[in-house]
């Protein structure tokens, strides 16, 4: 009876959390569904409510990876700029990580704009993000960005031209080069720096 209670008690607070989890799904969808009209001026911001509010799971997940990206690219641009000395950690110089933070921010905004013209600029930060990691102690990242960059191709297969083959090596081009950047670019020091830190 012991452990009969246990696992009814147990359901009981799995229900309740699904519930309560329903409720907090349910609260978000009314807050896009309000902020919606707001933003349709903003063809970018019109598109990701959409695709929030109504769209299907491929949409859902590339608008998510589109703006992962943003995210990620404003922090690493912050973080050039702002807190410099952190840069190290990831085997980086600062001006670098600004460069990357803004060549991130600018892809994802042009995928959100068009997947066919955002997809290169895509294929080189997620280059460059599976460079860094592979550079630096966080490894796994190599596997996340590579996936990332799979799974936008999967959801939008249907509107890509992937049976062009100078658009496919396009994209393998722009990947391979945001690898080259982080390799050979990631690490040099500009004019100045020295001289900068010897005077420190």
């Amino acid at each position: 009876q012991g452990i009969g209670s246990r696992l009814e008690l147990c359901g009981l607070c799995a229900c309740k959390r699904a519930r309560s989890m329903e409720g907090v799904v349910a609260k978000v969808f009314e807050i896009l569904t309000i902020a919606r009209p707001h933003f349709e001026w903003l063809p970018v911001a019109d598109k990701c409510f959409a695709a929030a509010l109504s769209g299907t799971t491929e949409e859902r997940s590339s608008v998510a990876a589109a703006l992962m990206t943003v995210a990620a690219g404003a922090a690493h641009a912050l973080q050039g700029m702002a807190a410099p000395s952190t840069c190290g950690q990831m085997n980086v110089q600062p001006w670098f990580m600004t460069c990357a933070g803004l060549w991130m921010l600018g892809s994802g905004c042009a995928f959100l704009w068009n997947e066919v013209v955002g997809l290169p600029f895509m294929a080189a930060s997620m280059g460059g993000a599976a460079a860094t990691a592979a550079l630096s102690p966080a490894k796994p990242g190599v596997v996340f960005s590579s996936a990332t960059l799979g799974a936008v191709v999967y959801c939008n297969k249907d509107k890509l031209p992937l049976d062009n083959p100078m658009y496919i090596l396009l994209v393998v081009g722009m990947w391979a080069y945001g690898i080259w950047g982080r390799a050979f670019l990631g690490n040099k020091k500009l004019r100045g720096d020295d001289s900068s830190a010897k005077k420190d």
